[in-house]
């Protein structure tokens, strides 16, 4: 059994060191945050196994693998989300495709894109505010796929 004490005594003291290590990885102080006490929770649970020497380098290396862990957790997950955004915006409709990713994309005024579609400024303000209303839908939706996949009701 772990000794609660002596755990406290040896590791806790490198707790700030622990912090400073996981937000230069994960640059988010709300992340840094979980990847210490998931850390230090992992230390407990193994402090039995801890030869007593190096404490500190012992608590960073646990630190420095849960955060580069959640980094890559972190990269997964974004990765998804580009490229669900990626399927569904290549779902939509040409004709709001075009307008959407010159507007939002590329960045061009709507008298640019005006110029390049060769229609007039109101109306590409409505295939956009339509574009982006059919994006937010579809991707809503696919919300509501995912969660009820996850829940085995597909």
């Amino acid at each position: 059994m772990v000794c609660r004490s002596r755990f406290e005594e040896v590791v806790i003291p490198h707790r700030n060191a622990a912090f400073n290590l996981a937000y230069w990885i994960l640059q988010s102080r709300d992340d840094a945050e979980d990847a210490v006490q998931d850390a230090f929770v992992r230390a407990f649970r193994a402090f039995d196994t801890f030869s007593g020497n190096g404490a500190r380098s012992w608590i960073l290396a646990i630190v420095r693998n849960v955060a580069y862990s959640a980094l890559d957790a972190r990269k997964r997950s974004r990765s998804l989300e580009h490229a669900r955004l990626l399927d569904e915006l290549a779902r939509l409709p040409l004709i709001h495709r075009d307008i959407l990713v010159l507007r939002e994309m590329e960045g061009l005024s709507y008298a640019e894109i005006a110029q390049i579609t060769g229609t007039a400024i109101g109306t590409v303000m409505s295939r956009l505010s339509r574009a982006r209303a059919e994006l937010r839908r579809a991707l809503a939706q696919g919300e509501v796929r995912c969660t009820v996949k996850r829940l085995g009701c597909l």
